[in-house]
């Protein structure tokens, strides 16, 4: 199973201050958990460039590596200084 961690951040800080609320922010780049598939505690994780990820639609080993399939976006939505699709 791999789970993403996209880099869209929530502040209340930052929307009492004027800005939005949900915020996209690239630099924070996109996380991924792997855990395998049969349970056990080991999750693998991995880093890669900031993408909104939106399903998983399969995954499978190829030889070491896991291949993921995965429906995905460049850009989240509106930046933490108010510019959409940065």
């Amino acid at each position: 199973m791999a789970v993403f961690f996209c880099p869209v951040t929530v502040s209340i800080k930052r929307a009492m201050a004027g800005g939005p609320p949900i915020a996209w922010e690239p630099e924070l780049g996109t996380q991924i958990a792997i855990v395998h598939r049969d349970g056990g505690d080991e999750v693998r994780g991995f880093s890669g460039a900031a993408c909104m990820a939106c399903h998983s639609m399969n995954a499978f080993n190829e030889g070491d590596r896991i291949v993921v399939g995965v429906c995905s976006q460049q850009a989240g939505g509106v930046s933490a200084h108010g510019r959409p699709g940065e």
